[in-house]
């Protein structure tokens, strides 16, 4: 999975990015995480099966907090 993170820092804005990650037909996958009533992360991913080994996170530490 190759994911992408965007940063949201208005609740307009989350509402827009979400609803915008959800028509983008190539998205497979797509999450908000929501922190706060004005910050949040919408991610969005697509499956592959290429390996960028720059690129590879074992975890994301901000889930964690």
């Amino acid at each position: 999975m190759r994911l992408e993170y965007q940063p949201v820092r208005q609740l307009d804005d989350v509402l827009r990015a979400f609803i915008s990650a959800l028509e983008d037909k190539r998205n497979e996958f797509v999450e908000g995480l929501v922190y706060s009533r004005d910050s949040a992360v919408i991610m969005t991913g697509q499956m592959t099966d290429d390996l960028e080994p720059d690129k590879v996170i074992e975890y994301f530490p901000v889930l964690f907090l």
